[in-house]
């Protein structure tokens, strides 16, 4: 579950990063433009703050976040392009698996252990250890 969690959390960090990539927000703006709360997408941009990824300066009222400087932009564009070239990557194996899909068929338990002991199918249980 953690792992979820930090991997939904990543998500909006990388869109608020991508965001700011493109010039400096306000919380609210940031809120809009991600659909998040205020509130969430201020814990989020203090997350950032606090690894020195953004710097802030209030205006009255707001306040308004921007990159923490040229090296932060530059790690932006990598993360996005190293995103880019992983998601190719996989876009090409999902289509690969639908395509072959067609092949597959489904069968009752007794079918399977039946395959499995005649050596025609290898089984894997992927479940975590605390399953077992």
């Amino acid at each position: 579950m953690w792992a979820s969690r930090l991997s939904y959390i990543g998500l909006h960090l990388g869109f608020l990063l991508d965001l700011l990539a493109q010039g400096p927000r306000t919380v609210e703006a940031l809120a809009r433009e991600t659909s998040q709360t205020i509130a969430n997408t201020s814990q989020h941009l203090q997350v950032l703050r606090g690894a020195h990824l953004v710097e802030t300066e209030k205006r009255g009222l707001y306040v308004t976040y921007r990159l923490a400087g040229e090296e932060v932009s530059r790690f932006c564009l990598t993360l996005r392009q190293l995103a880019e070239s992983r998601t190719d990557k996989l876009e090409a194996a999902a289509k690969g698996f639908l395509e072959e899909r067609g092949q597959l068929e489904p069968i009752d338990q007794d079918a399977l252990l039946t395959r499995i002991k005649r050596g025609e199918v290898t089984l894997l249980d992927v479940r975590p250890g605390e399953e077992y």
